[in-house]
């Protein structure tokens, strides 16, 4: 079984994340990560996708839909 994963545009995840002055810190905690390191990495565009639930809580934490952050 492989796990889902969720692309991330870092574009739109960096715009969100400014225009709602949060965090890479803050946002990393609220996807369940134990350190901020991922949530920069996709905003640095190192990495381009997170797994399902991170994404969901992602979503949730921004106030947006799973697809918005595509």
């Amino acid at each position: 079984m492989t796990a889902t994963v969720v692309p991330v545009n870092r574009d739109k995840l960096a715009a969100m994340m400014r225009v709602q002055g949060v965090s890479g810190r803050q946002l990393a905690t609220a996807a369940g990560y134990r350190s901020p390191t991922h949530v920069q990495r996709l905003v640095r565009g190192e990495a381009g996708v997170v797994g399902s639930d991170p994404a969901r809580r992602i979503a949730l934490y921004l106030g947006v839909e799973v697809d918005d952050l595509a």
